[in-house]
């Protein structure tokens, strides 16, 4: 069955939501993403050499000499909980559900293309989640587990790792790909949420695993929990504190509220106001938005303006610029058009002043970035060193054996000749 075939028949039947599971900024950071990775036509050589695939025989062999299988006759309690949410969410492919034993409470679906296409996926449950969870508690964690396994977007993963076998994704490209992991979960959370339809039992779920305590050892009153939970997630809305510090997951008190508005929201435009709001949070990459939105400011004016002094900008300072600002934003390129239509002046001296305000001694790290800048397109201009010298004195205070310094250490640090202009 298709997505979107499979989407309609589960909205059809879905009474208690008329919202399907999607995500747009997911969706659109996939895109990119999948673009920038040239994903056609890698993921066209994964398949072309059958690393798209794993050996389903050795894995299925591996998974059942060491896990507890999940079967009718012998675990029938949790063959009916876990096959019900299977057949709730109408998923059709064959699954097998493993226990593991475990101290930790976790659960993960192995989002793998076997060498047979009818060969089972798999999903693990470790025991001490079957300790801590009532049954309905255990049926939104399948539930989220199954939505991975629905998701189509997470072939861009297998693309991933393959691109980047040792997991060092460039800098531009780190955040991005966290960001998209986290949002990957809220789309599988709603999963989780339409395998019950039963919101408090996702919310417990997830206090239990936030807490690593039973409900029975606590007099937990949900209601209270839910108002604890939203005065926690201001720190995450105000900046004080950042959910891609998580690395895969976005922070609890943003994948209750998620879960929250996906089963309340009375209207589309509700339900996407909310998960904007709760998206922007966790996109933010600065504790301190007033000084991370400054040095963003500041690589992108210094940019532009160094860029410019020789009268033309080239695809290498765009990328250097680009690849500066995208350890402080989300999405550069958007604020760097942004910043284009200001006065560049005006924006540099403003930003620097508040860099420097709040952190006085990274006068010789910004300078250093301009004298990056003017290195990346691999042409010393006459109007690019008379500006960073009126910069280094009118702006940083440096004086002429310091200036000298630096320009000298980021030449020898980032110069490489172009080819052409030895051959």
């Amino acid at each position: 069955m298709k997505a979107s075939e499979y989407r309609s028949r589960l909205q059809k039947e879905t009474k208690q939501n008329d919202h399907l599971p999607e995500i747009p900024m997911y969706n659109q950071l996939t895109q990119q993403l999948w673009e920038a990775l040239q994903g056609d036509t890698v993921w066209a050589i994964m398949q072309n050499l059958g690393v798209d695939k794993t050996d389903d025989r050795f894995n299925k062999a591996n998974r059942e000499g060491n896990n507890l299988k999940v079967t009718e006759k012998v675990t029938p309690h949790l063959y009916k909980l876990f096959y019900g949410v299977k057949e709730r969410l109408h998923f059709e492919h064959d699954v097998d559900f493993f226990v593991v034993s475990s101290p930790v409470a976790n659960a993960f679906a192995e989002v793998i293309t076997p060498t047979d296409p009818n060969s089972p996926y798999s999903v693990i449950v470790y025991s001490a989640m079957i300790d801590m969870m009532t049954d309905a508690e255990l049926c939104t964690v399948v539930g989220h587990e199954l939505g991975h396994l629905l998701d189509n977007n997470m072939i861009l993963g297998k693309v991933f790792s393959f691109v980047f076998p040792n997991g060092q994704v460039p800098v531009p490209l780190q955040y991005k790909y966290m960001f998209w992991r986290q949002l990957a979960e809220l789309y599988a959370d709603r999963y989780g949420y339409l395998a019950t339809c039963d919101i408090n039992a996702c919310i417990s779920a997830e206090f239990k695993l936030k807490s690593g305590l039973k409900l029975d050892k606590m007099d937990v009153d949900m209601n209270s929990f839910l108002e604890y939970n939203r005065e926690v997630l201001q720190h995450y809305i105000t900046g004080a504190g950042r959910s891609l510090d998580n690395v895969t997951h976005p922070v609890s008190p943003i994948r209750v509220e998620a879960l929250a508005l996906f089963a309340n929201a009375k209207t589309e435009k509700e339900l996407n106001d909310g998960m904007n709001r709760l998206v922007s949070a966790m996109a933010r990459m600065n504790i301190n938005n007033n000084l991370g939105k400054s040095y963003l400011e500041f690589v992108a004016s210094a940019g532009l303006m160094l860029a410019e002094a020789d009268g033309e900008i080239t695809n290498d300072e765009i990328d250097l610029i680009l690849n500066k600002m995208s350890s402080f934003h989300m999405f550069p390129k958007d604020v760097l058009l942004a910043i284009s239509k200001e006065d560049r002046n005006d924006v540099f001296y403003r930003s620097v002043q508040a860099i420097l305000e709040a952190q006085p001694n990274s006068r010789n790290e910004l300078f250093l970035y301009m004298v990056d800048l003017m290195v990346a397109d691999r042409n010393f201009h006459k109007a690019e060193v008379d500006l960073l010298a009126e910069v280094a004195q009118k702006v940083f205070q440096l004086d002429q054996e310091t200036f000298l310094r630096l320009l000298a250490y980021g030449i020898q640090r980032g110069f490489l000749p172009s080819v052409e202009s030895i051959s």
